[in-house]
């Protein structure tokens, strides 16, 4: 039997360490606007298992996830 790779399915808990996360990193003055995209998402990763959370998400899976919550946001 194949075994499943994927993380668990995300939950309200998840989605509020990432959009915490997002503000964090989204406002490091120390950084600002510098960063590469690909160096924000690295970031944005380990801050996210860092957080507590200790699952760890493949980079288009958080700004995946983080699209979809922005959009049910009617943001």
């Amino acid at each position: 039997m194949a075994q499943n790779n994927r993380p668990p399915n995300w939950k309200e808990d998840g989605d509020e360490v990432l959009c915490k996360v997002w503000i964090q990193i989204s406002e490091d003055s120390s950084v600002g606007h510098y960063q590469s995209t690909s160096e924000f998402w690295r970031r944005f990763g380990v801050m996210f298992v860092a957080k507590g959370f200790g699952i760890s998400r493949v980079d288009t899976c958080l700004a995946a996830r983080r699209k979809t919550i922005q959009h049910q946001c009617g943001a």
